[in-house]
């Protein structure tokens, strides 16, 4: 470069120059020394040449620094070199202590070799020299690491890397490998890529050269040569293959140079500038060619990948761009998916910097390979990210690319599996619907398995609904299987039943469960049926218009009813508790209800049912057990006669109940045994004796204090507890139960219950229990005998006679006008029930008031004394209350409870200013009168009387 500018030249430039020749000349014969290997090497002259090497190295430093600038003037590549040579610290080449040692003193000279070259400490810096070097010969990767050591933009020369333009690297390469003015176009000044050669014998871009021509055609002046401006008369264009040729192996060894510099930056941890410039020029040469084998030689992948952790965002995503240019090419797919990179993008699709890189990485990976697809379905939340970004992010780009790629990882059908698991459907629904045979069954199996949201089940259903239902009637046994599964779970959400029905479920449903064929999967395939046929009936649909057939036959018919309780007789625990299940369903139907009764009926079948309680299964105990509290209101005597001579009953019943925990079990079981016909004194004795009424109140009194954890079955739970306490009192004419009814104090019991509120069916009970309570102490209630004695000389006194001590005069109750106590005769007075009966007269509830009311009539029976009983319910303003209750209430029967109460009053002079006075009381006799029951007009009739509002000679 020097003698091209010979104005500028300066005086010892020669000499410098050969002072450079004559270093480097004499550095590279001492180390050709080593690396012939002829001659062994000692430590000391191995120092001393280590020595030579090193101020050899310095005056190569000394002699740049002297050169004169105006030939770097355009030339940043060099000017860059001579800054390092000048700025950079004194090195010192040093052999490492081991060659230094005794006993190593006649070391091989390959040995030598490797330690000169790998073990130094330090950096050298007459590789640069090559930099400058015109010639095109092949460099090392320890020079190109040596170069970018030099031109790193670390942070101490932060300054000078402001002066390194972007283009540093291949122009550093450029150098390496020089370029030449034949290479480039004299048109668009740029390499060509296909040089042709014209007439004139210049050469030229094809393109451009066309280009020209037909801008010459265009003006009519003639054709010319842009160079040369001669006119051309043949226009053909002839390829020069020759420098088509040398561009294209110049390009292969700048690319492959520029590949090991930017392999050196990457490698050697450079400023995240440096970083991101080496990405992008392999970027760049990957966007033109491949270079797999540079790559591969180089482990550019695994490198790769390591930066995609990078604490820097934008060193990141230039990696995973990298990366994803990588993987267009199979094979590299492949050395991809071995390192860390693909959980790395599953991870940064979740940071918003970092998504468009990771997700396009993962849709190229992708493409045309089932293995990579599996793998990227497999990692944990790939899928789910990708479907959160399809959805719910702003970037259209992003979530192209994301649906995408979504759509690639389908061909894995594992992959389907993990998309409808969240919340991806589409894919499974379309194979189940249009793929061939094989997909369908495996998506039907993949359907059965996925957890669906009440959401999706719904859709599933209006999707794929006749699908299943079609598959559920093929031959192929593993299709119908999983097309029963399928429809298991989708209708179990109660709003699928419908779409379920209009396609046509119920009558294939029906032949499956009723199918008499003998094979050894019919059983599984009926428990399957009925498991959807359960699903579809607690739906509650109207069961008189399921149509089965086109004759009428419809799910309440006797066929299926009966069908159903033949099938209990014989079938596994599952099928029999879904069997039950259905004819629970069924109850709420009248005609299936009678149906159900009637089969209920036959032989054995009773007995059947009672036996089903006793097993370990708890839902079919459950299940059985509502279903014997529904037949007990039309054969309960039955049902209790033979539960008592069923072994292990009903003692079993009366552990469940006993528990420390109220699960659904104890609780029906409770409401079973209190739901039984309280009058049966045969089972009311069982029950007795067996502690049951000690164990109903102990379980009571550990609700009360909360000494037992509650559930959502409380309620029902107590409701049971309550109504075994309340059976008791319907058979108090046996002396073993009124004894334990004295013994337990259980009209206090009651009176607490009744006060208690929050539960309407308690009170209810309670009201109840009281009642009859109340009647029996019509009986119970005695007078003294000791009052039945006259007391003789009674008006003869002797004045000699010393008075005597008297015992406390004994109290008779006034109504029942014997000795009465809560306790013994169960009286309302004594136990202060009245008082709450009377204020659940305000009761929202109309069972609760009906209840009480009759509670209170007990008050007034024809055996009491009523005159007393009036006054004592007048005088606690009764009356009142009773009124009260005809204005809340248009109940028949709380009319026809309130009129009998209200004419007792009446008859015996007792509240009449504010019967009289009310205004209610006239309108409710008229309604009554008009459009009661008989019983509810004659009581009106007679109270219309004493009002005055019939004449009493009226004849009705």
């Amino acid at each position: 470069m020097e003698p091209e500018q010979q104005e500028n030249s300066s005086p010892n430039a020669a000499e410098i120059i050969q002072s450079l020749s004559r270093s480097a000349h004499f550095a590279k014969e001492m180390v050709y020394k080593f690396k012939s290997g002829s001659t062994s090497v000692s430590g000391p002259e191995l120092f001393d040449t280590v020595k030579q090497l090193d101020k050899v190295i310095k005056e190569i430093g000394e002699a740049l620094k002297g050169m004169p600038e105006s030939p770097f003037e355009n030339n940043d590549c060099l000017q860059v070199n001579d800054e390092a040579f000048s700025k950079r610290k004194r090195v010192h080449l040093q052999p490492t202590p081991s060659l230094l040692q005794s006993g190593q003193e006649n070391l091989p000279r390959k040995n030598v070799e490797k330690n000169v070259e790998g073990d130094f400490h330090g950096e050298t810096t007459s590789e640069n020299l090559g930099a400058a070097n015109s010639k095109g010969h092949s460099y090392n990767t320890s020079r190109l690491i040596e170069y970018a050591r030099n031109v790193s933009f670390g942070d101490q020369e932060k300054n000078r890397s402001s002066r390194i333009s972007s283009q540093s690297l291949p122009r550093i390469a450029e150098y390496m490998d020089p370029l030449y003015e034949t290479f480039f176009c004299p048109l668009t000044k740029k390499i060509m890529e296909d040089p042709v050669t014209i007439e004139s014998g210049q050469t030229y871009e094809r393109r451009a050269i066309e280009e020209w021509f037909s801008k010459c055609d265009e003006k009519g002046e003639g054709v010319t040569c842009p160079s040369t401006g001669t006119k051309v008369t043949n226009t053909s264009l002839s390829t020069n293959l020759a420098l088509k040729t040398t561009i294209e192996q110049w390009q292969e060894r700048n690319e492959a140079t520029r590949i090991k510099l930017a392999h050196a930056a990457l490698s050697l941890g450079s400023s995240e500038g440096m970083i991101i410039e080496a990405l992008k020029e392999i970027q760049g040469i990957l966007q033109k060619r491949k270079h797999k084998k540079e790559m591969h030689k180089l482990k550019m992948i695994p490198l790769l990948s390591q930066l995609v952790e990078h604490k820097d965002v934008t060193v990141k995503c230039e990696a995973l761009g990298t990366l994803r240019l990588l993987a267009k090419e199979d094979e590299e797919k492949e050395l991809i998916a071995q390192t860390n990179a693909i959980p790395l993008a599953v991870r940064l699709m979740s940071s918003p910097g970092e998504q468009l890189a990771a997700v396009s990485l993962l849709l190229e990976l992708s493409k045309n390979s089932l293995s990579l697809c599996e793998k990227i379905g497999s990692r944990p939340g790939a899928i789910l990210l990708l479907i959160t970004i399809k959805y719910n992010t702003t970037d259209s780009m992003v979530a192209e690319k994301a649906n995408m790629t979504l759509n690639n990882l389908v061909k894995c059908p594992k992959n389907i599996k993990i998309m409808a698991e969240n919340g991806l459907l589409e894919p499974l629904l379309s194979n189940l619907i249009e793929g061939p045979e094989d997909m369908q069954v495996d998506m039907a199996s993949y359907l059965g398995k996925v957890v669906l949201s009440n959401e999706s089940k719904l859709h599933v259903t209006k999707r794929a609904a006749t699908s299943l239902i079609k598959m559920a009637c093929s031959e192929n046994l593993l299709a119908r299987r999983h097309a029963l599964i399928s429809l298991g779970q989708i209708s179990s959400y109660h709003p699928s039943s419908k779409p379920l029905i209009e396609a046509g479920i119920l009558p294939m449903l029906i032949e499956q469960l009723f199918n008499t064929e003998d094979r050894k999967d019919g059983m599984e395939l009926k428990e399957f049926s009925s498991a959807v046929l359960v699903n579809i009936l607690e739906s509650r649909p109207n069961f008189e218009t399921l149509q089965l057939n086109a004759q009428g036959r419809n799910m309440v018919s006797d066929y299926v009813i009966f069908n159903i309780v033949h099938m209990i007789k014989s079938s596994s625990l599952k099928l029999i508790k879904n069997l039950v299940r259905i004819l629970l369903c069924l109850s709420e139907s009248p005609k299936a209800m009678t149906s159900i009764v009637a089969a209920a009926k036959g032989p054995d079948t009773m007995h059947m049912l009672i036996e089903l309680i006793n097993y370990s299964e708890e839902d079919l105990t459950i299940a059985t057990a509502k279903l014997l509290i529904l037949l007990s209101a039309h054969v309960g005597h039955t049902l209790a006669d033979k539960l008592c001579k069923t072994y292990g009953q009903p003692g079993n019943l009366i552990k469940t109940i006993d528990t420390n925990e109220i699960t659904e079990l104890a609780s029906v079981t409770a409401n079973f045994l209190a739901k039984l016909p309280s009058n049966n004194l045969a089972f009311n004795i069982s029950l007795a004796q067996r502690d049951t009424l000690p164990i109903a109140l102990h379980m009571l009194h550990k609700i009360q204090v909360g000494a037992i954890r509650t559930s959502r079955f409380m309620g029902s739970y107590l409701e049971g507890l309550v109504g075994i306490l309340v059976r008791f009192t319907f058979t108090l004419y046996d002396s073993e139960i009124l004894s334990l009814a004295k013994s337990h104090d259980l009209s206090l019991v009651l009176t607490e219950l009744l006060m208690r509120p929050g539960n309407d069916e308690v009170q209810r009970l309670a009201a109840v229990g009281l009642e009859n309570l109340s009647t029996e102490t019509i009986t119970l209630s005695q007078i003294p005998p000791t009052l039945f004695k006259k007391k003789s000389n009674k008006g003869i006194l002797t004045m000699f006679n010393k008075p005597k001590t008297t015992k406390p005069e004994t109290k008779l109750c006034p109504i029942h006008k014997g000795v009465c106590s809560s306790s013994t005769t169960f009286c309302l007075m004594d136990s202060r029930a009245l008082e709450t009966l009377l204020a659940c007269l305000d009761h929202q509830n109309v069972d609760v008031v009906k209840a009480s009311l009759s509670a209170i009539s007990t008050l007034l029976d024809h055996r009491v004394d009523v005159h007393m009983g009036v006054f004592v319910l007048s005088k606690i303003g009764a009356a009142q209350q009773i009124l009260n209750v005809l204005k809340e209430h248009k109940d028949m029967s709380v009319w026809q409870k309130s009129f009998w109460l209200i004419e007792k009053f009446m008859t015996n002079g007792q509240s009449l200013h504010c019967i009289l006075n009310d205004k209610v009381l006239p309108v409710a006799l008229v309604t009554a009168f008009h459009h009661g029951d008989i019983t509810t007009r004659h009581l009106a009739e007679r109270v219309l009387r004493l009002l005055n509002k019939i004449p009493n000679d009226q004849v009705v």
